[in-house]
């Protein structure tokens, strides 16, 4: 035999094998997420139509050739709506989710590192914004605000903040005992050095988890606003706003309500689906050093 026999009682543990099965499980929704970003970019030059202008064709007609996605009540294209409408989706709900998410791991990292008076004061706030549902607390803000692409901004960001606060101080705590932290304090650095130069590297993969998962409810919850009105305001594309302005012809059109709703499923499960092979990528990376 070529292969060398293990020593008598000693357990061989294969290394994680990140073979071609896995990869393809990382590769699919970074492709599909990519695909949507440039259909965010290039989306408004590739419509055939024009997303605002009325009687591009017979209104509540079926795909056909000149129409991929058929007609709405007002003989608007469908296709170019989807098209257009991905842009301001996509973007507030990249701002919205990298303002939220920023802001609550630095308020859950600061709080997880201070411990003591800071950590209680700041963990009650977090408690009095998790004590309200997301999307209640978002409508409060909006309806005092007024509808707008920027307040819509803020009230995702308000949201988003206590939900990341809480994961970036679990993810901090077991990490401030550390030796390499100590060292840090023993050679006199601030606590704030401390948190974002010893502290944040360690706890990234958590983090990028944690980003793809307020992303993906940042689109549940824009294309819910916007169906219930306050969202992307007529007569600019969006999603959700689309699916409510169909509701009354979802069951003589069905097209006008399932092609937006499409978009924005296939969209959540890749982002979902990307959150799932970063976490496991990061728990089979640990594997290899236990």
């Amino acid at each position: 035999m070529n292969a060398r026999a293990a020593p008598v009682g000693v357990e061989v543990l294969a290394p994680p094998v990140f073979g071609r099965r896995y990869g393809l499980r990382l590769a699919v929704p970074v492709a599909i997420v990519a695909f949507y970003l440039l259909l965010a970019v290039f989306g408004p030059m590739a419509a055939p139509y024009s997303p605002t202008d009325f009687n591009t064709g017979p209104p509540l007609t079926g795909p056909t050739q000149l129409h991929f996605f058929g007609t709405d009540g007002y003989g608007r294209d469908v296709f170019s709506r989807v098209l257009v409408g991905a842009r301001s989706i996509l973007l507030l709900s990249i701002v919205a989710t990298l303002f939220g998410v920023s802001a609550g791991c630095a308020i859950g990292m600061i709080s997880g590192y201070r411990g003591g008076f800071v950590d209680e004061a700041l963990m009650r706030l977090v408690d009095i914004l998790l004590a309200l549902p997301g999307l209640l607390l978002a409508l409060l803000i909006l309806t005092s605000l007024g509808p707008s692409g920027v307040n819509l901004v803020i009230a995702i960001t308000i949201v988003f903040v206590p939900k990341s606060a809480r994961i970036a101080r679990s993810a901090i705590l077991p990490l401030r005992g550390l030796g390499y932290v100590e060292a840090a304090r023993l050679r006199g650095a601030r606590w704030y050095s401390i948190v974002f130069r010893e502290l944040m590297p360690n706890v990234l993969p958590e983090l990028a988890v944690e980003f793809c998962l307020r992303f993906a409810y940042a689109l549940l919850l824009i294309s819910s606003l916007g169906f219930l009105g306050f969202g992307v305001q007529p007569p600019t594309p969006d999603w959700g706003l689309m699916i409510s302005e169909a509701r009354n012809y979802v069951s003589i059109a069905p097209w006008t309500v399932f092609f937006p709703a499409l978009a924005i499923g296939i969209v959540v499960v890749a982002v979902n689906a990307l959150a799932d092979a970063l976490s496991s990528t990061g728990e089979r990376r640990a594997a290899q050093y236990l």
